[in-house]
C-alpha cells in the first residue's frame, strides 16, 4: 500500500516542471539559447528544435548549426544557419541564408543577402550584397551589390587570377614521366 504522506522534493520545488501544452512548447522554441560556458566546442540546436536560436557572447567556438544565430564579441570557426548576425566578432566560415556582420569580420561566406557595416569580408559568394560605409571585401562574387562597395576582386578579376594561377602552377608543375 503506498505511503499516504507526500513527499516533497526540493528540486521539483525549486524547478517546477513545464506545462505539456503546445503553447508552452512553441514560446520555448522561440527563446534563444544563451552560450557562455568557453568549454563548449559544438553546438547543434538545429537539430533539437526547429526555429532555434543560439547567441554566443565573449566566447570562441568550433561550430554551430542553429535556426538563427546571434555572435557578439566572440568568434566561430564554422557557422550553418538560415541568420547570422555578427557584431564586433569573427567567423571562419559561414553558410547562411541572411547575414548582417556589424564591425567584424568574416573570412568566408556563402549566402543569399549579405549585409556589411563596418565590416571586412576576405570572401564573399552570394545573391545580393549591401555594403555600408567603412566595409570592404578581398573577393567579392555577387549578382547585387548596393552601397559603397569596395571590392579588391570583383568576378572579372577572380576569373582572371584563377586563369593565371592555374596557368602558373601547370608551367611549375614538374611533369610525370610515362612508363612503357
Amino acid at each position: 500500500m503506498p505511503d499516504p504522506t507526500p513527499t516533497t522534493d526540493p528540486a521539483a520545488a525549486t524547478h517546477p516542471t513545464p506545462p505539456t501544452n503546445g503553447t508552452a512548447a512553441r514560446s520555448k522554441r522561440r527563446r534563444p539559447t544563451p552560450v557562455a560556458a568557453a568549454g563548449a566546442d559544438t553546438i547543434a540546436a538545429s537539430s533539437m528544435t526547429p526555429g532555434s536560436s543560439v547567441t554566443i557572447e565573449r566566447t570562441a567556438l568550433r561550430r554551430v548549426d542553429a535556426t538563427n544565430v546571434a555572435l557578439s564579441q566572440g568568434a566561430v570557426g564554422t557557422v550553418r544557419t538560415d541568420r547570422l548576425s555578427v557584431e564586433q566578432g569573427a567567423v571562419g566560415m559561414a553558410v547562411a541564408r541572411e547575414v548582417t556582420v556589424r564591425q567584424g569580420a568574416v573570412r568566408a561566406l556563402i549566402a543569399r543577402d549579405v549585409r556589411l557595416e563596418q565590416a571586412g569580408a576576405r570572401t564573399i559568394l552570394a545573391d545580393r550584397v549591401t555594403m555600408g560605409r567603412g566595409s570592404g571585401a578581398l573577393i567579392l562574387i555577387a549578382r547585387h551589390v548596393d552601397g559603397e562597395a569596395r571590392a579588391i576582386l570583383d568576378w572579372r578579376g577572380a576569373l582572371a587570377f584563377g586563369a593565371a594561377l592555374g596557368l602558373v602552377s601547370a608551367v611549375l608543375r614538374p611533369r610525370r614521366r610515362s612508363r612503357g
